[in-house]
């Protein structure tokens, strides 16, 4: 076991730097420009027919998205009960068609060989005669069938074939959502035979913004804008090209570094560059548009041109024009849309008064309103007004506040869209006493990187958390302070545990004390540190004792169940010890409780077995933080006073102590022609001095030493390299 480690600690060494992956934190910088809903761009179709299928297995309040995909086998199950020979038959052929859609999915990657390509065609010749064979038999399934038959058509670019059928049979149909799945493959072999126009308006009716987007993929610039306009001063697929316009000055801006873009990105992300002359000009265009009065949406050009204006620096003019917007003609998402571009823009300029501030809080109140709105059952938190409220919150009111020295009101609006979030996601449970979340690794998200508003205060100064915790809990002076307040996470064990947490971390456990005492033991198994709370302890030397390793399950809430406040009795016990060391006369006793606070400083560290006494979360690349007491080296001063210790074997302990814990290596790893690994000692390192010491020791004062030393293979290797006698 003892090789083992040696060897483990020189092929971690090796990898010191392997930790280069590290997820990017959020931006926060999502479109405000939106003149539709984003589920346009998604079939219009799959919910209707992923509703036939629920139906049809007697499960209508089912909520997968691919009812057909994933519980095919019970559909086909409820098909062979009810004797249902007719679905049975059309499934076979549905079966058919995705597979071969899979197959098409994949052409990209790997062209097809011929006999692919031929084997594909067959199949759709025989689902294409099968489905019409069932139509004209008079199938239960007509409408399937139909559809079948146009979507066989297609996929063997059949396109006058299905504008005939569709003439002859499929606009015939019902109604509903087969009919429309039909009239849009009708309409995109309309676009494959020169009838742009006509495609266009099919898409705008049913709404299908993702083929717009594909028929218009080459209009995606000013000048297919003008052009569109041009045709057609109405067209729908100007919302499209508009929106998307304006959307790619954001991405181009975002992605401009030093003047220069980078284009390649741009296009990763399906967005278009576009210069900063177009961007000017588009707004020149806007105004042209407007005063020549042939569009009935001059609130559409007026709000693209202030989102433009704004986006490039132009607040003033960007205010001025998104307030005329709010007075022009155009649907009601425009208007909506309009709003929100109002309140970016006032919120990035406007002085932070209280009469702003009044006004702000009834903004985000309606923007509180359009979010459930655009929800609607929608199991998902994130909406374009989600959107709109995050880029405020974070991108333009935090940091105005931050600047302003109005600290508490930017972590308090950090607080409100962590919560916003947390409180949705957990069914509105987020601050309930016994809620716990699920799942198959259950975790508290109060405690996590990926919680902003957490990562905030538990990284900021201990007396900075404090001031801000009171003034969550006293009364605000304007309403938007009020609004943001009632909004934030409102545990009092959550504060208290972490100001108690933060002042530990900065070695002021005096101060910690009176919040500790506050914090409940029953929460703390609610933490992801419950296990280590129940499990550990910090008075015993860690140079010695490994205690039980940190696994996967035991990290999590309730995985263990502490009997004590542990921060609290190591707080106590830091307080009493160190008060007895700065008391005691220099000498044995002395140097003992030298070396029992040294035990205790180093375990509390990142690099000890207790170092969730002043921190939440650990990693092998942790270290000291700044603005935080330095654990670590605390941990040395206490050794180096016992090093010189007149009891031999107190001083044994601080020499084997020392070696141990010192982080300035005594040796490197260089490779040779073949890629071995050669190690190099490093005699001007803290560790290769200690490492001496502690082999002198052991050679003058054998009595003292015990097998951690005599059969330690780390100092064997030492010896072994360093030449040492």
């Amino acid at each position: 076991m003892r090789k083992f480690i040696f060897v483990s600690l020189f092929a971690l060494s090796l990898c010191g730097d392997a930790w280069a992956c590290v997820s990017e934190a959020p931006t926060h910088n999502s479109y405000v420009f939106s003149v539709f809903r984003r589920e346009s761009m998604q079939s219009p179709f799959s919910s209707g027919i992923n509703s036939y299928w629920k139906n049809y297995a007697g499960e209508p309040s089912s909520d997968s998205p691919e009812y057909y995909k994933w519980y095919h086998d019970r559909i086909d199950s409820v098909a062979r009960s009810r004797g249902d020979v007719a679905m049975q038959k059309y499934m076979q052929l549905l079966d058919r068609y995705l597979r071969v859609c899979d197959e098409v999915s994949l052409d990209s990657w790997e062209y097809p060989t011929m006999g692919q390509l031929v084997k594909r065609k067959s199949t759709l010749q025989y689902i294409l005669k099968n489905a019409w064979d069932a139509v004209k038999s008079g199938s239960a399934m007509k409408e399937q069938n139909v559809l079948m038959v146009m979507r066989a058509n297609m996929m063997m670019g059949y396109d006058q074939a299905n504008i005939d059928y569709w003439n002859s049979t499929a606009s015939s149909l019902p109604k509903g959502v087969w009919r429309d799945a039909a009239r849009n493959i009708y309409a995109r072999a309309l676009l494959k035979t020169g009838k742009r126009l006509e495609a266009c308006n099919i898409y705008a009716e049913q709404g299908d913004m993702q083929s717009i987007k594909w028929t218009m993929r080459k209009y995606r610039n000013l000048a297919g804008i003008k052009n569109v306009y041009a045709s057609e001063p109405d067209a729908y697929s100007l919302l499209f090209l508009v929106q998307d316009f304006v959307n790619n000055v954001q991405e181009t801006l975002d992605e401009t570094t030093d003047g220069k873009v980078d284009a390649d990105w741009v296009k990763m992300k399906g967005a278009e560059v576009v210069a900063d002359s177009d961007a000017k000009e588009f707004v020149a265009f806007a105004d042209k548009v407007i005063a020549e009065g042939k569009t009935s949406s001059p609130c559409l050009w007026q709000s693209a041109a202030a989102m433009v204006e704004y986006l490039l620096g132009n607040t003033a003019d960007a205010s001025a024009r998104i307030d005329k917007a709010m007075n022009m003609n155009g649907t009601q998402r425009m208007k909506d849309n309009a709003r929100c571009i109002r309140l970016l823009v006032r919120a990035a300029g406007s002085p932070l008064d209280d009469a702003f501030m009044s006004w702000m809080a009834d903004e985000f109140r309606w923007l509180d309103g359009k979010i459930v709105e655009e929800r609607g059952s929608s199991a998902e938190y994130a909406n374009h007004y989600t959107d709109v409220k995050e880029r405020i919150a974070y991108r333009v009111l935090a940091p105005r506040f931050s600047a302003a020295g109005r600290l508490n009101v930017s972590l308090a609006l950090y607080g409100m869209m962590e919560e916003n979030a947390l409180d949705f996601s957990a069914g509105g449970k987020h601050s309930d006493a016994g809620f716990k979340w699920g799942g198959d690794w259950p975790w508290n998200m109060d405690y996590t990187a990926g919680n902003e508003y957490f990562n905030a205060l538990s990284t900021a100064p201990a007396d900075s958390v404090a001031a801000y915790y009171a003034y969550l809990t006293s009364a605000k002076d304007n309403a938007f302070e009020q609004y943001v307040a009632r909004q934030v996470y409102a545990s009092s064990d959550y504060y208290n545990d972490l100001i108690g947490t933060r002042y530990m971390a900065e070695g002021r456990f005096a101060d910690a004390v009176p919040y500790l005492e506050r914090v409940s033991v029953a929460y703390l198994s609610k933490q992801n540190i419950s296990w280590y709370m129940a499990n550990r302890v910090y008075d015993v030397p860690r140079w010695f004792n490994r205690q039980l390793p940190n696994l996967p399950d035991t990290d999590g809430p309730e995985m263990g169940e502490p009997k004590q406040n542990l921060k609290l009795k190591y707080c106590k016990d830091m307080i009493q010890m160190q008060s007895g060391y700065s008391l005691a006369r220099e000498g044995k006793d002395k140097d003992e409780q030298a070396y029992n606070l040294a035990v205790r400083y180093y375990q509390a560290s990142c690099y000890g077995d207790c170092w969730f006494l002043t921190h939440y979360a650990h990693s092998i690349y942790d270290s000291a933080r700044t603005g935080e007491l330095d654990f670590a080296r605390k941990t040395v001063e206490c050794l180096n006073q016992c090093a010189v210790s007149s009891d031999l074997s107190l001083r044994y302990k601080a020499l084997y102590a020392l070696a141990f814990v010192d982080k300035d290596p005594w040796f490197e790893v260089k490779y040779d022609s073949d890629y071995n690994p050669v190690y190099i000692p490093r005699p001007a390192s803290s560790q290769y001095k200690a490492m001496t010491a502690l082999h002198n020791f052991a050679k003058e004062h054998p009595k003292y030493v015990d097998d951690y030393t005599t059969k330690c293979d780390m100092l064997k290797a030492f010896v072994k390299m360093s030449g040492q006698k």
